[in-house]
């Protein structure tokens, strides 16, 4: 039960680490093109080589999460924690 319930934590939270890079671009895409305090140059957006950068930045991203263990509930709570 506890151990079920631990996995399910952690892949909540290896999903919401992961996604962090999507929710930057969402934010910087809505700053640019939805709010207004920066004026749109030209009619045409192409969004090709923005989704090429964060498909880019999701594989890094990835990569770094998994080399440093970002992701591990282990680490969000040491041992030897105090305030």
């Amino acid at each position: 039960m506890i151990r079920r319930r631990l996995n399910q934590i952690e892949f909540v939270l290896r999903l919401a680490v992961l996604m962090l890079p999507l929710l930057a671009f969402g934010a910087a895409a809505h700053i640019r093109f939805a709010s207004g305090p920066i004026p749109v140059a030209g009619e045409g957006v192409e969004p090709t080589a923005n989704f090429g950068l964060l498909l880019l930045t999701v594989l890094a991203w990835a990569v770094v999460v998994e080399h440093f263990d970002l992701s591990q509930v282990g680490d969000l709570f040491p041992r030897n924690w105090s305030l």
